[in-house]
């Protein structure tokens, strides 16, 4: 089965999530090649010192969307990383859901450029992202 096949099923509910997305209670919605969405339902466990989202929260479920999409258009034996990750915070928010929508903006060989929106339930942009991913063989990857 491939990664691509993999994200499917977890978007379907037929398989268990990433576990660093079930820990944060990220919901991979679905997958395409395009890009992946990432739903989050925050209430205040998640508060800066402000009473507002912290932006790490947000920081991270951008990253878990680029980051399967990614995933799934690695081919046998690839591996991908970030090399950069870039946010910006666009609008505070406290509580709701949170919908993270990843897309590709280039796809190269060894790297891919990925954006992702960050909008809460009424539709209203919160926070853009964007990230470079390197491919790498997986037998390289995470040594040591």
């Amino acid at each position: 089965m491939s990664w691509a096949d993999d994200l499917q099923a977890i978007a379907a509910g037929k398989r268990a999530p990433i576990p660093y997305d079930a820990h944060m209670g990220f919901r991979l919605a679905s997958w395409s090649p395009e890009g992946a969405v990432v739903e989050a339902d925050v209430d205040g466990r998640f508060a800066n010192p402000t009473g507002v989202l912290h932006g790490g929260v947000l920081m991270g479920l951008a990253d878990s969307a680029m980051g399967l999409t990614v995933t799934g258009l690695l081919a046998e034996g690839q591996a991908g990383t970030n090399t950069d990750l870039q946010m910006r915070f666009l609008r505070p928010t406290k509580q709701g859901r949170l919908v993270a929508t990843a897309r590709v903006v280039r796809r190269g060989r060894r790297t891919l450029v990925l954006e992702c929106d960050v909008a809460d339930a009424s539709g209203r942009l919160v926070a853009r992202a964007s990230s470079s991913f390197l491919v790498l063989d997986a037998s390289e990857f995470a040594q040591g």
